[in-house]
C-alpha cells in the first residue's frame, strides 16, 4: 500500500549493504513527447525544465498556483493514461467543467499531441485496431475504447526502455545488484561504502535518448530497508 511503509521494510539489505534506487524521471512523458513530436515539451525536456511548471505556466500563465500547476499535471498524467474530464475532476478536486477547460487549453497548447492522439484513435475506430510501437509490438484494441490506444502506445514504449534498461545494466556488470523492477524503478543493493557512487552509475547507465528527447534516470540511496524511502507517509 503506496501509504503504508511496513510491507516495503520486511525487504531488507544483506548486512553490510544499503539499497539503492533508480527510476526514469517522467518517462510517459518523455514517450509522449517523442511519439507526438511535440516541440515545446521536446525543448523543456532538453533544457531540463520542470515539465508540470512548464504545462502550468503555458496553460494559466506564469504566476500559476500550486493548485493549477496540480491540474496542468492531472492533464498531463490524463493524456498519458488514457483519463478523462470525470476521472481529472475526481482526482484534481476541480468541478467537471474546470476540468473540461484545463483539458481543452492543453489541447491547444500542445496541438501535435492532439493531432497524435486524434490520428491513432481514428485509426484504431475506422482502420486497423492495432497498435504498432516502434520496438515491434503489436497490441490489438477493442474499437469501442479506442481512446485507449494512446495509453497502450505511451506505457508500451516506456515498458520495453525500462527493459532495455535492466539489460544494459546487466550488460554493464550491475546484474548482482539487482533484486527488484517496480514499473519504471530499479531497487537494487550494494556494499554501504559504494552505494552512493555505485546509484550513480546505475542511473548514468539508464539514461539515454528516445529520438531528440533525453531520458534521464534519478538515483537514490535507500538504506537498510525499502521502507525507508516510505516511512514518513502516513500509514492509513
Amino acid at each position: 500500500p503506496s501509504g503504508d511503509h511496513r510491507i516495503r521494510s520486511m525487504l531488507v539489505a544483506d548486512p553490510g549493504h544499503q539499497l539503492v534506487s533508480v527510476d526514469f524521471s517522467q518517462v510517459e512523458f518523455r514517450v509522449l513527447a517523442h511519439v507526438a513530436n511535440e516541440p515545446a515539451m521536446i525543448d523543456a525536456f532538453r533544457a531540463g525544465l520542470d515539465l508540470h511548471d512548464m504545462t502550468a505556466a503555458t496553460l494559466f500563465g506564469a504566476d500559476f498556483t500550486p493548485a493549477q500547476r496540480r491540474l496542468a499535471k492531472g492533464v498531463g498524467f490524463g493524456t498519458c493514461y488514457g483519463g478523462g474530464v470525470d476521472t481529472l475532476s475526481r482526482q484534481s478536486g476541480v468541478t467537471k467543467t474546470e476540468a473540461k477547460v484545463a483539458i481543452e487549453k492543453f489541447r491547444r497548447s500542445f496541438p501535435r499531441i492532439t493531432r497524435w492522439s486524434n490520428s491513432l484513435t481514428e485509426t484504431v475506430k475506422f482502420g486497423n485496431a492495432l497498435v504498432i510501437t516502434e520496438t515491434g509490438r503489436r497490441i490489438p484494441v477493442d474499437r469501442r475504447f479506442a481512446y485507449r490506444s494512446i495509453a497502450y502506445t505511451i506505457q508500451s514504449v516506456a515498458a520495453d526502455l525500462f527493459k532495455g534498461a535492466l539489460l544494459q545494466l546487466d550488460n554493464a556488470g550491475f546484474g548482482p545488484h539487482l533484486l527488484l523492477p517496480i514499473h519504471d524503478e530499479v531497487l537494487g543493493q550494494a556494499p554501504e561504502s559504494q552505494a552512493a557512487e555505485v546509484a550513480a552509475e546505475m542511473a548514468w547507465v539508464m539514461s539515454g535518448e528516445l529520438g531528440h528527447v533525453p531520458i534521464t534516470a534519478a538515483a537514490e540511496v535507500i538504506g537498510a530497508a525499502w521502507g525507508h524511502k516510505y516511512h514518513d507517509r502516513e500509514v492509513t
